[in-house]
């Protein structure tokens, strides 16, 4: 018990982790980002997608460029219709491309994104990790910014629905 209150004690102090409810509208779903993202910053984001695997996230804010945005679009494979192909395009570069297959008896799927943010004086980037389908988690890609300071929020497509959006960071 004395080492389940040290490791509480220790959370409180040392790490900070804050959980948001998404706006949903029926065509988008909307994760504004509640704090400025800082090195170290871990984003994790839970939800459902339908099925078919088709939906599109956006890391964007009001100031960014749209060739400055991240974009995870997927669609599905032309060459194998139970595939989607999923891509990281990033600075108008795909950067890297994934395939899932697609199991026709479920209606949605869960899914999780997870984003560790790496920020210094000369470089912003998230390295992205997705996870359909409990394959375990695969290296989607990085995506670099001009500034971390523009990323305001992410823009879901074809999502079911988020059920979780937290951030972990260390106090400084």
């Amino acid at each position: 018990m004395d080492l389940l209150k040290t490791i509480a004690i220790f959370n409180m102090f040392f790490v900070t982790q804050i959980e948001m409810k998404p706006f949903s509208s029926s065509m988008e779903t909307v994760l504004k980002l509640p704090k400025d993202i800082n090195s170290e910053t871990n984003i994790t984001i839970l939800g459902h997608s339908y099925n078919f695997g088709i939906f599109n996230a956006t890391f964007s804010g009001e100031n960014m460029k749209e060739q400055d945005e991240c974009k995870i679009i997927s669609e599905q494979n032309i060459e194998n219709a139970n595939e989607i192909i999923i891509k990281l395009v990033n600075q108008n570069v795909i950067k890297r491309t994934i395939v899932y297959d697609i199991d026709p008896e479920m209606k949605e799927v869960p899914f999780s994104l997870h984003g560790l943010a790496k920020v210094d004086k000369s470089d912003a980037n998230i390295e992205l990790f997705f996870e359909q389908h409990d394959r375990g988690n695969e290296y989607l890609g990085t995506c670099t910014f001009k500034s971390i300071k523009n990323l305001e929020y992410i823009v879901f497509d074809g999502v079911e629905h988020v059920e979780n959006l937290s951030f972990n960071f260390t106090r400084r």
